[in-house]
């Protein structure tokens, strides 16, 4: 992070860091670097601050979060996709309006079907060297059921 983020402000002493010159420092960085970018490389900087020199007090303003643009296909997109995955379709339809992960759907067997509830509880990742293995969901949160309509 010294060679990539924090530029002249990297052999700044630590007693001589102010507001002034770390809000210098986040602008510049801002100019080629996303929000998230920025407030993660701060973070560290303050952090060093608070665990040695608490005494100093940095105030500074952080670029604004960036909107995501999300991207709501419309049907004819959908009717697209679903023609060119025709043997994929009911995968494609678990991900687009099921909420399920590409590794979530791949992962999945009979035994986590009942009826029209789909018991989330793994993904299958891959290890490398084509190598594909079952492990548990990306989080806690990520293991789920959801409810599916009938589709077919």
């Amino acid at each position: 992070m010294k060679d990539n983020y924090f530029g002249e402000l990297a052999d700044v002493p630590i007693k001589d860091i102010s507001s002034e010159n770390v809000q210098m420092w986040v602008n510049n960085l801002a100019a080629n670097h996303s929000p998230k970018t920025v407030k993660n490389a701060y973070g560290l900087i303050s952090t060093v601050m608070d665990a040695f020199a608490p005494d100093i007090r940095l105030r500074v303003t952080l670029p604004q979060k960036i909107q995501p643009d999300l991207y709501v296909p419309s049907d004819s997109n959908i009717k697209s996709i679903l023609g060119y995955f025709r043997n994929m379709e009911i995968a494609v339809y678990l991900t687009a309006f099921g909420t399920l992960r590409r590794s979530e759907v791949c992962a999945l067997t009979a035994n986590d079907v009942k009826g029209n509830i789909i018991s989330i509880n793994k993904a299958m990742i891959d290890k490398g060297n084509s190598e594909w293995v079952v492990k548990t969901t990306k989080t806690t949160s990520s293991t789920r059921m959801v409810k599916c309509l009938n589709l077919l």
